[in-house]
């Protein structure tokens, strides 16, 4: 069970949306603690930096990039922040985490700028030193890359465990874990909802505006409904609309 520690409009719905493009996991309703959880087996060094407008970069590098930079004098522990990562996972897990500083950022090959209209951006002009990209915006709207196999099944597991904390039980996902992803691979976005009084979750591909409405009722697309039993997850034969 993962706790999100965040509170909006999806977590008040227990609601995630996810897509997967290009070998990016992207999507609502998932915080900076629930996506953090995949990584605490790799040995990663983090940076994070916060913006306005409620948006952190987070990227991760290897020991040997880590040290080249320690090495120069140019990280900095943010004392402001205490960390996006650290913050997000908790003191019960030790991890490496510096500020993406200006310098930082610059022996990263990341730049930091303002669009037209004064909101920040970033641009990442050299990506050989980066493991991985976290963008995150109020703590819900997220993006990661780049995302295999082995870490998209471990994505996949940690959003189901925030599940398991909206339906208020540990819950066994093991055999949902595998044709949700194949879920995710057919429909590129999907939708998982959770319902704590019924101890069911419902997930479906999601669509947006008037015409894919359309589309979902001309088609009679379904939404998957999972059942909790005796603490495990399954998908049921039986399908109902979202």
């Amino acid at each position: 069970m993962i706790n999100p520690n965040h509170n909006c409009q999806f977590s008040s719905w227990k609601l995630t949306e996810i897509s997967f493009y290009n070998s990016a996991l992207s999507g609502t309703g998932v915080s900076l603690r629930v996506i953090m959880h995949a990584f605490v087996d790799k040995n990663i060094t983090w940076y994070s930096r916060e913006s306005g407008y409620y948006n952190t970069l987070v990227v991760g590098v290897d020991e040997s990039t880590a040290h080249s930079i320690e090495q120069k004098n140019l990280n900095q522990i943010s004392s402001v922040t205490k960390g996006s990562v650290t913050s997000a996972i908790g003191p019960d897990i030790n991890i490496k985490e510096y500020l993406l500083s200006d310098k930082a950022s610059t022996e990263l090959g990341i730049v930091f700028a303002d669009d037209e209209e004064g909101y920040p951006i970033y641009d990442i002009k050299d990506r050989s030193t980066i493991l991985y990209e976290i963008a995150i915006h109020d703590d819900c709207f997220f993006s990661v890359s780049p995302v295999n196999e082995e870490l998209l099944f471990k994505l996949i597991h940690s959003i189901l465990k925030m599940h398991s904390f909206y339906l208020g039980n540990e819950i066994d996902w093991s055999n949902l874990i595998e044709p949700t992803i194949r879920l995710i691979k057919e429909n590129k976005s999907i939708q998982i909802k959770s319902r704590s009084v019924r101890q069911c979750m419902l997930i479906k591909p999601a669509r947006h505006g008037i015409i894919d409405f359309f589309k979902d009722f001309l088609s009679y697309h379904f939404s998957y409904n999972v059942a909790i039993r005796d603490g495990k997850a399954y998908f049921l034969n039986k399908l109902k609309y979202f």
